[in-house]
């Protein structure tokens, strides 16, 4: 292979690469803690889903909410919760945001649509 053909073979991993990668944040949704609060108090429905070890849930933990740890989001999620279906919606929380975020993606590469990660996790929504 010539300099030009590898070239142009890297640009197109590149944008196929790009194109994964924002597809993926483009469809992810957040909710910030305020918004949980209003859809908590408006009785709306929705499953909250814990994401942290249970030894930080222990700590504290958002009223009503179920516990399925990062590690069995993937395995276990359809499982642990079998009456969810695919556009049911889903907030997941963690500590700072970043495993439900994890978490989230995970579940929309399952096909549920209606997934949210808790912007700023438990941190934020306790000091809202």
């Amino acid at each position: 292979m010539n300099k030009f053909t590898i070239a142009i073979i890297i640009v197109i991993a590149a944008f196929f690469a790009f194109k994964f990668f924002a597809t993926s944040k483009e469809n992810f949704n957040e909710i910030t803690a305020i918004e949980l609060k209003e859809a908590q108090k408006n009785n709306e429905k929705f499953l909250l889903v814990d994401v942290r070890e249970a030894s930080e849930r222990a700590v504290n933990k958002i009223k009503n909410s179920e516990h399925l740890k990062l590690g069995k989001i993937r395995k276990e999620f359809q499982k642990t919760f079998p009456n969810v279906k695919k556009d049911d919606k889903i907030i997941l929380y963690c500590r700072s945001g970043r495993r439900s975020e994890t978490a989230a993606l995970m579940l929309q590469d399952q096909g549920y649509t209606n997934v949210h990660s808790l912007k700023g996790g438990i941190i934020k929504y306790l000091s809202k």
